[in-house]
């Protein structure tokens, strides 16, 4: 495994590790069994909660904030000047992306208060994500094809997930690890 919880554990020398990291994975699958291709179904990752546990770490959240048609949309503009991200996510009535960035934090919350039930002895740690893009997007083109007018679009969206994951993660008193800021450049 190479997934930053299995790098940790095998740093930390942790004698018991599990991992039921799922690339894909929304906040449902906490619950939930989730679909897995070809054909295969995943448990609940709740499941794997013993009541036992010293550390939990999650990363989740941009998934459920729309992160496969956000990247898909605002990342592949066809010429510099397109501007697909602020033509479908942003209206006269708001952002939707920021919109779906903060509508995190109740179902994440509920979430963190479900593994404090589980496993109260737990620290539990919510690992950010890290910078896709820089905010003006400047020297992305070829690489991800933002606009230098959509940049501060994804890039706000990028943030929002992350305000929304530390105040969620305080409020319901887990560890927030931040990435966004240290994966700048």
């Amino acid at each position: 495994e190479s997934g930053y919880p299995s790098l940790a554990a095998n740093d930390l020398a942790q004698d018991v590790f599990v991992s039921v990291a799922c690339s894909g994975a929304g906040i449902s699958a906490f619950a939930t069994d989730m679909a897995h291709f070809p054909d295969e179904e995943i448990p609940p990752q709740f499941n794997a909660l013993s009541g036992n546990e010293t550390v939990v770490s999650v990363t989740i959240g941009d998934n459920d904030a729309g992160f496969g048609e956000v990247t898909e949309t605002c990342l592949k503009a066809k010429r510099r000047s397109d501007t697909p991200c602020q033509d479908k996510y942003v209206t006269s009535d708001g952002n939707k992306m920021t919109e779906a960035a903060a509508a995190l934090a109740k179902p994440l919350g509920e979430a963190l208060d479900a593994i404090r039930d589980r496993s109260p002895k737990a620290k539990i740690f919510v690992l950010g994500y890290g910078q896709i893009i820089p905010e003006d997007g400047k020297d992305c083109w070829g690489k991800v094809n933002v606009s230098a007018s959509d940049a501060p679009y994804f890039y706000g969206w990028q943030n929002a997930i992350t305000t929304t994951e530390k105040a969620t993660a305080e409020a319901h008193g887990a560890i927030y690890v931040d990435f966004f800021d240290q994966s700048k450049g």
